[in-house]
């Protein structure tokens, strides 16, 4: 199961998917901020990887993970990347044109 928690000293506080959305967005992309995107990547809510997908600084496991993601919307958002999108996995690149989807392509 997946939690998303914001902690302010003993104040806590559980987040939904579209809060956690909201928070991701506006998060800044930073190198140390890349084990955070790695467990975003694992968020069950598309949304949230969507906004993943679309940061800098993340780690080639977390580019592997989200490239091999069956929504189209976070596979857009990565291959629009240019950090993210010459990491992606070759073999992925030829899948996806395979599938012939221009839209996300494009």
């Amino acid at each position: 199961m997946f939690k998303a928690r914001l902690e302010l000293n003993y104040a806590r506080l559980d987040l939904g998917a579209d809060t956690l959305t909201d928070i991701v967005r506006m998060l800044p992309a930073r190198r140390d901020a890349s084990e955070v995107f790695d467990e975003l990547a694992k968020y069950p809510f598309a949304k949230v990887r969507e906004e993943v997908a679309g940061k800098s600084h993340l780690t080639d496991e977390t580019v592997t993970l989200l490239a091999q993601d069956k929504n189209q919307a976070v596979l857009t958002a990565l291959i629009n990347n240019d950090e993210a999108n010459p990491r992606i996995p070759a073999s992925r690149i030829d899948e996806l044109i395979a599938a012939d989807d221009n839209e996300m392509l494009r």
